[in-house]
């Protein structure tokens, strides 16, 4: 049997450090051979407790801070087994197993780095479609000191028993070390792997608690105009997240740079309104991003009619998030019953500007370090702002939009949001052919996949929705959009049946989509396999589903009474 260490790096938590030791305690039962925990806060009596308790453990308690990287030289040069199992003092251990799984995957698969055993989260790793490699985010899918089992012999042939050495510890953080070994394994051809079960065996418990990243200043940036009916609403909701502020006035006539800023007088809170001329969204949006600049570290960006909602301590939350330090953070945006997400905060001098003179997108030219914002943080986009209130708002951006074609011919967002804009000015004709030239210019799925489905919705296409499931065949929106339409025109039939129960056996995405309908999936795909299922004389399963929708109760309440009659007729 092979044998293993167990090492733990701590830094003045005690209370995490005595949950993560008691719960590797209580469910492993692999043979352990070694336990050395490595203290680096340079407070001498700080873990006492815990000391008196685990007297065979290998205490090194460092006079003074030296860091992470040096922590754990320190702590392997007592190793003296083949296999290193690797915490930070705030992992909990739920279940068995992960060692003796882990040992399996290193001595089967001779070019993976480390096996990491916490629970799969699609926010942070995932298991790729070439098990046991993981798939990460922002290039993080080589080396990790998260929790896990990794190869001495590695550590002593790759780095000549210092990971301090080989990356400069002395001049990098502990993190820009970690991600040099990262970037090492890379090279070499190494990955990391996931333990199959998704459940994983440890989980974080240190989420509120990082001991990095305190300083971090958080500003928010905005450009407006005429949006004091409303801009108390946005600057309420982001208070609680950010350090200071740097926001544009692109002309008001109203009294909203007043509102700014006795807003934030009487909070206390200091930063800048600027005035400029409008030119373009993507003009302007790049100038107040780069007013930010040497004024903060992130740059959260929000419009001036728009909320942001999270649970617990958001701001810690949000300072978690950056432990990677991260370029940018795609935030969850709800507008209505869609969902999608957009990069809405920034790393400061990082070059980042927008493209585009209406639906404009960020970019910085960079190779980028991506993480998802906290879960359970979303933006909420309403459209009550100043813009929102013009009544010719699309005849306006289809005027832009066209100039941006005639301009940029190839430009295929510039095609997707015209015929968008098309769309909700009642253009149908003009809606459908320039979401026909958006799918056939190809590139980016998604936007191929919401053309095909709104010329689905548009023309009631069955060869239309079809195709659009072709381009993401995750999605349903385009199938139940047809299915619909066939209801409401009596077309039903058993080939409308086979669709329905195809639909509904697809579940909703978790990862990332463009304007993906939430309801679509909660109860909408259920409604109408219902109906099609009574109309094509299966009563029997039309019953079972509409019970479903009863038991699960996601519809509207202005749709429940409908669905409850239709229970009562399919019995």
């Amino acid at each position: 049997m092979s044998k293993v260490t167990v090492v733990i790096t701590s830094c003045n938590r005690p209370d995490l450090l005595k949950k993560t030791i008691d719960s590797f305690l209580q469910y492993n039962t692999y043979p352990i051979h070694q336990w050395i925990i490595s203290e680096d806060s340079g407070i001498p009596n700080v873990n006492s407790e815990i000391m008196k308790e685990h007297p065979e453990f290998t205490w090194i308690i460092a006079e003074n801070r030296r860091g992470q990287i040096n922590s754990i030289d320190e702590a392997y040069s007592h190793v003296t087994t083949d296999y290193v199992f690797h915490l930070e003092e705030d992992w909990e251990t739920y279940r068995d197993g992960a060692i003796l799984e882990s040992i399996n995957i290193l001595e089967t698969i001779p070019n993976v780095s480390a096996v990491m055993c916490r629970k799969h989260d699609p926010r942070v790793y995932h298991m790729s479609d070439n098990p046991p490699y993981l798939t990460c985010w922002g290039g993080w899918g080589y080396y990790s000191f998260n929790p896990g089992l990794r190869r001495m012999s590695d550590y002593s042939d790759f780095f000549g028993k210092s990971f301090a050495k080989f990356t400069n510890a002395k001049t990098t953080s502990g993190l820009q070390s970690e991600r040099k070994i990262n970037d090492f394994y890379r090279e070499k051809g190494y990955r990391m792997a996931l333990t199959p079960n998704p459940d994983g065996y440890l989980q974080h418990i240190g989420d509120n608690r990082h001991v990095e990243n305190k300083n971090i200043k958080i500003g928010l940036c905005m450009i407006v105009k005429n949006e004091s009916h409303i801009i108390h609403e946005s600057l309420n909701a982001t208070l609680p997240l950010i350090d200071t502020y740097c926001i544009v006035d692109t002309g008001s006539t109203d009294n909203t740079i007043e509102v700014i800023k006795t807003f934030y007088e009487k909070h206390g809170i200091q930063g800048e309104v600027h005035e400029r001329e409008w030119k373009n969204f993507g003009h302007n949006r790049s100038e107040a991003l780069q007013l930010c600049d040497n004024k903060m570290d992130y740059i959260l960006v929000i419009d001036a009619d728009d909320l942001i909602t999270w649970t617990g301590d958001g701001k810690q939350q949000l300072i978690n998030t950056l432990q990677y330090e991260p370029n940018v953070i795609n935030f969850k945006i709800q507008q209505d019953a869609l969902s999608y997400t957009r990069m809405q905060m920034f790393k400061a001098n990082d070059g980042w500007k927008y493209h585009g003179v209406l639906h404009e997108y960020p970019g910085n030219g960079k190779q980028n370090i991506v993480v998802d914002c906290p879960s359970g943080m979303f933006m909420t986009s309403r459209r009550l702002g100043d813009r929102n209130k013009c009544t010719d708002k699309m005849k306006r951006d289809i005027a832009v939009l066209l100039k941006g074609v005639e301009d940029e011919p190839n430009n295929e967002r510039y095609m997707f949001y015209l015929a968008q804009s098309y769309r909700d000015d009642g253009q149908v004709d003009k809606a459908v052919e320039w979401y026909t030239k958006r799918y056939e210019a190809g590139k980016w799925y998604e936007e191929k996949y919401i053309s095909a489905y709104n010329i689905t919705k548009l023309t009631g296409s069955k060869e239309w929705a079809w195709k659009a499931h072709e381009c993401n065949p995750k999605r349903i929106e385009c199938l139940v959009s047809y299915m619909s339409f066939c209801r409401m025109t009596n077309q039903f039939s058993r080939e409308l049946l086979s669709m329905a129960l195809y639909a509904s056996t697809i579940q909703k995405p978790t990862d990332q989509h463009l304007f993906l309908e939430n309801d679509v999936y909660d109860w909408k795909v259920w409604d109408e396999l219902s109906i099609i299922a009574f109309y094509c004389g299966c009563k029997n399963l039309s019953k079972v589903v509409s019970e479903k929708l009863i038991s699960e109760n996601k519809a509207p309440p202005n749709q429940m009474e409908r669905i409850k009659n239709n229970y009562k007729f399919s019995c």
